[in-house]
């Protein structure tokens, strides 16, 4: 009995450490537009931002904003989701590569597009406000 005990825990581990982890939910390449929110204001902020997520849950991709007579081109580093929607990414414009910003929050599957609600906007420890966005999966 004892022996067969020892075999069948051996199996349950052996089993277990072969066991390939499930892709990340938010697998694919999504792309779509945003909007900031700044003390309680919408700002006059029109962008696009489109999100490589691979099966692991790390994430890369590019976020431009086009407000301004030139349009600023940033990208997006140090990024990831869980299989649960917590989303965390660093970003940066070309126009000032040194102010690395963070982005934080949950996001959601809702048919086929990826939402982010009220993700936290940051500057170092400065709060700057919210970002919202509706992804499509490409």
């Amino acid at each position: 009995m004892k022996k067969f005990a020892v075999l069948l825990l051996s199996l349950v581990a052996f089993v277990s450490c072969n066991q390939t982890p499930a892709a990340s939910p938010f697998a694919g390449t999504w792309a779509g537009t945003f909007s900031v929110v700044q003390g309680g204001q919408t700002v006059p902020v029109a962008g696009t931002l489109s999100v490589t997520v691979s099966s692991t849950g790390t994430l890369t991709g590019t976020v431009v904003n086009n407000t301004g007579e030139v349009p600023d081109n940033g990208s997006i580093k140090d990024g990831t989701v869980s299989s649960q929607g917590a989303f965390t990414a660093t970003y940066t414009y070309a126009s000032s590569p040194n102010s690395v910003l963070g982005l934080t929050g949950t996001v959601k599957i809702e048919g086929d597009k990826l939402v982010g609600t009220n993700l936290n906007n940051t500057f170092g420890t400065e709060a700057l406000g919210t970002v919202s966005f509706s992804l499509t999966k490409k």
